[in-house]
């Protein structure tokens, strides 16, 4: 069959995303094998874990609201909404590059419990000009190019890699990395840039900006709570361990299985104008094509927990043995991500929900992790976002349920039941 009647738009950006994710796993095997020492690592991974606390939050609410909002506008509005995007982006980067300018003493201990990290505005510039890259793929999907959205993601994530390891791996410091990153982060704005005035009109245009907001808002809400968990679950361990290899430690083991990650975001980002087009169809299709996700991702959650204390010391280095239970708890993630009740809340319009839901959440991993890093150590953080999240998936299932949408619907029931039991029996086995 021809490639290019078999990709689709889901499946390069399914592709796309696990690319991002397969980049920063590869990219710490080999920092662990190399030999530029645990806490330079840690220090890294601090810098990253910033980065990724910052922009989570905002970034993706607002290309959720590009892609919510472009089908249904004319073409000149469409024109307008892509230059406002990428204006709404960078000028957002560029308020947050002066905040963190003027109150770097008190935001970075806040943010880390460090009071510096080698590198710091190197890194940090880098991060401001890559931000609005974030359009390029999402341009791509709008232009239903998913060629280009494979061909710019192998570019990307490549380089990236080849940026950071290679000078390590040459004898350089993170120092030699940060300043290649700059270079390809400028490179990846200039690509941005080129596609937003090919594709995009350059004029503010505040009145389409408000329903553009209308949807945005309550998204970053959610985005906003959902990074603030990572950022406490990451702070909580620096400031009751306080120490670098302890961090390094946990960010190894706290990463989701790439695959759930990659295949369910994107899945989860294509039924939204499905649901909102034709919901009794869209609910049909989520059943479905969700049963076949948990028959592929659910037995290789199963195959990892089970080898992961023998694979995952070798892959990274046995200094990071303790991180093998930390990534098996985070296996269990798969239970809560292959049900998708909040997509079904964004397409009916009813975020305020998935707003209230996520903050229930945020309270209970809050609570939980502050009590169980004292009773089970470092691994009971990993529990807590592991129940945490149920509860905000659970909430609203239940809102949808009240609403007339039965969990029947849109969850293979018996599918997910199974193997979510077997998942956890699985873990009190091997976990």
């Amino acid at each position: 069959m021809n490639i290019s009647l078999a990709l689709t738009n889901v499946k390069a950006l399914q592709a796309f995303q696990l690319m991002r994710q397969g980049s920063i796993i590869l990219t710490g095997i080999l920092l662990a094998k190399s030999t530029i020492g645990l806490n330079a690592i840690g220090q890294y991974e601090i810098l990253f874990f910033i980065g990724t606390t910052l922009s989570i939050f905002w970034v993706n609410s607002m290309l959720q609201g590009l892609l919510s909002m472009y089908p249904k506008l004319i073409f000149t509005q469409q024109r307008d909404l892509i230059f406002n995007t990428y204006l709404t982006i960078f000028g957002t980067s560029i308020l947050m590059l002066l905040v963190f300018f003027v109150g770097k003493n008190w935001l970075l201990p806040l943010l880390t419990g460090q009071t510096d990290v080698p590198y710091f505005w190197l890194y940090y510039l880098f991060f401001t000009i890559n931000l609005p890259a974030y359009l390029v793929e999402y341009i791509y999907l709008l232009d239903d190019r998913p060629k280009h959205i494979l061909g710019y993601g192998i570019f990307s994530f490549g380089l990236q890699f080849a940026a950071i390891v290679v000078p390590i791996f040459l004898g350089y410091t993170f120092r030699e990395a940060f300043i290649c990153l700059i270079a390809l982060g400028a490179l990846k704005h200039l690509w941005a840039l080129w596609l937003v005035f090919r594709k995009g009109m350059p004029k503010f245009d505040a009145s389409l900006l408000r329903p553009y907001w209308k949807i945005v808002i309550p998204l970053i809400g959610v985005a906003v709570m959902g990074g603030f968990t990572l950022f406490f679950d990451n702070w909580l361990v620096g400031y009751v361990f306080r120490d670098e290899a302890t961090f390094a430690i946990f960010r190894f083991g706290a990463r989701e299985l790439p695959l759930v990650t990659a295949l369910s975001m994107a899945f989860g980002s294509a039924l939204i104008p499905q649901v909102a087009k034709s919901e009794a169809f869209a609910l049909q299709q989520i059943k479905q094509k969700s049963a076949y996700l948990m028959h592929f991702l659910f037995p290789i959650s199963f195959l990892l927990m089970m080898t992961s204390p023998r694979w995952f010391p070798w892959l990274f280095s046995p200094e990071f043995a303790e991180s093998v239970h930390i990534f098996n708890v985070y296996l269990l993630l798969v239970i809560s991500r292959l049900v998708f009740p909040n997509s079904i809340l964004v397409g009916k319009k009813l975020t305020n929900i998935q707003f209230w839901a996520t903050f229930v959440g945020l309270i209970f991993n809050i609570a939980l992790s502050s009590w169980w890093v004292y009773v089970f150590g470092i691994i009971g953080i990993a529990y807590a976002t592991i129940v945490a999240f149920f509860i905000e998936k659970l909430i609203m299932i239940i809102a949808l349920q009240l609403r007339g949408v039965k969990l029947s619907s849109y969850i293979p029931w018996m599918t997910w039941s199974s193997y979510s039991i077997g998942l956890l029996i699985w873990f009190w086995m091997f976990g």
